[in-house]
This record gives C-alpha cells, sequence and structure tokens, in this order.
C-alpha cells in the first residue's frame, strides 16, 4: 500500500514540476528571442543557421521572429532558405502556408 500510494504522489509530483519548468523555459525563451532575431542579420551564413535552428527548437514561443525569418526565404544561401521553411512551419504553419510554403 504504502509503495503504491509513495509512487502516484512522485508521479504527481514529478507531473507538477514538469509543467512549472515547461512555463519557464516557455518565458526564458521569449526573453531570448529578440538577440537571436538581431544574429539572423549576421553576415555569416553558419551564424544565421544556428540561430534559425535554435528558434525551431524554442517552437511556437518563437513567433516574435516570424516576419524576421520570412525575409530570410529570400536569402542567397540555399542551406539557409531551406531551414527558414522547415522552421517557419514548426513556428506558426499558418503563417507559413501563406508564405506559399507546404
Amino acid at each position: 500500500m504504502r509503495v503504491r500510494r509513495y509512487r502516484k504522489w512522485r508521479i504527481g509530483f514529478g507531473i507538477v514540476m514538469a509543467g512549472i519548468v515547461t512555463s519557464w523555459l516557455v518565458v526564458y525563451f521569449r526573453r531570448l528571442n529578440e538577440p537571436l532575431i538581431g544574429l539572423l542579420n549576421s553576415e555569416h551564413s553558419i551564424a544565421r543557421y544556428d540561430v534559425i535552428y535554435a528558434l525551431g527548437k524554442i517552437g511556437p514561443a518563437a513567433k516574435d521572429a516570424v516576419p524576421a525569418l520570412l525575409t530570410r526565404l529570400n536569402d542567397e544561401d540555399a542551406k539557409i532558405r531551406y531551414a527558414v521553411t522547415n522552421v517557419l512551419k514548426q513556428i506558426d504553419p499558418e503563417a507559413a502556408a501563406k508564405a506559399g510554403i507546404k
């Protein structure tokens, strides 16, 4: 009996903690968006690619970056254009569809 109660409590506590950590991460990543968006204008394609990848990992919390990502659809580097199309689908599927990304 005691073991079962403990396991239930532990699982419930884990779920609550996961929710708290997730909400904290969303707030933290929103603070990171502004410097990352600034780096999208870097002259180095590797830096731009890394920023795009990071924004994709942040996910929907990075919606502030969508206008800057849309400007990168015309980048001279094909890898950047490809990365932007994939990341836009993850961050904001509606904006991706409006931009003609399938």
